[in-house]
């Protein structure tokens, strides 16, 4: 395995690595509620794990630990790395980037996969540029291509910018979505991948309602659900 801090490049170990660590909650056999520590946005990520390493391509999913592993394809391997508890100050955030970085290394993919909005886009575009792997980064919601709604400071939206920007790949899940990311990234190659949900059989009992799980911030557009209500009465 290569050292972590060595920036030179060999034959790498997988072909993909996926980088969503909140995604743990799925692979835990341990958990009473599937998902309790991952939304829609980290299922599709094992959901992509499991299709990618169905086709034959090796693949590594970075995660937070589980307790006990739930069995995956022959193909994917879990990389497990610390928790990041989110508080701290800037000491705390320099062992976080260390913490992305290391899991990327023990990864060690031609192609990296980063869902979603954080630290990790900052660290996986410079770890893509000094390991000359490719990068893509995929987002979630309008908001994750636009840095300056999600940074109080320009200096730091600026700084995400420039980390999106270098991907080799941004991937958008909507129409609106690829609208705003070429938009905001004129010179970025943006391509559209359709949000997907896994298969489910169809009831045989009559609907009366439907729940909506989500946080209650405005990006998540809580009141399109009260729009959904009224034409579906």
């Amino acid at each position: 395995m290569a050292s972590a801090f060595s920036l030179k490049r060999t034959a790498s170990s997988r072909d993909v690595a996926v980088y969503a660590p909140s995604a743990n909650a799925f692979y835990d056999a341990t958990r009473v509620l599937p998902g309790a520590g991952g939304g829609g946005a980290e299922f599709q990520t094992t959901q992509m794990a499991e299709r990618l390493a169905s086709t034959g391509l090796h693949v590594a999913h970075i995660i937070y630990p589980v307790e006990r592993e739930v069995s995956t394809p022959p193909n994917l391997d879990l990389i497990q790395r610390d928790f990041y508890l989110g508080r701290g100050g800037p000491i705390a955030k320099a062992r976080e980037a260390a913490a992305i970085w290391r899991s990327l290394v023990r990864a060690d993919a031609e192609k990296i996969i980063l869902r979603g909005y954080g630290l990790h886009l900052l660290v996986g575009a410079l770890y893509g540029r000094l390991r000359n792997c490719r990068v893509v980064m995929s987002g979630s919601n309008d908001i994750d291509f636009q840095p300056e709604r999600r940074n109080r400071s320009r200096v730091s939206a600026a700084i995400y910018r420039r980390a999106i920007g270098s991907a080799d790949l941004i991937v958008a899940q909507t129409g609106q979505q690829r609208t705003v990311a070429s938009r905001e990234f004129p010179r970025s190659r943006v391509e559209l991948i359709k949000s997907f949900a896994e298969p489910a059989d169809v009831s045989t009992e009559q609907p009366d309602g439907f729940l909506w799980a989500g946080r209650l911030v405005d990006y998540k557009r809580p009141l399109r659900y009260l729009d959904l209500a009224r034409r579906l009465p």
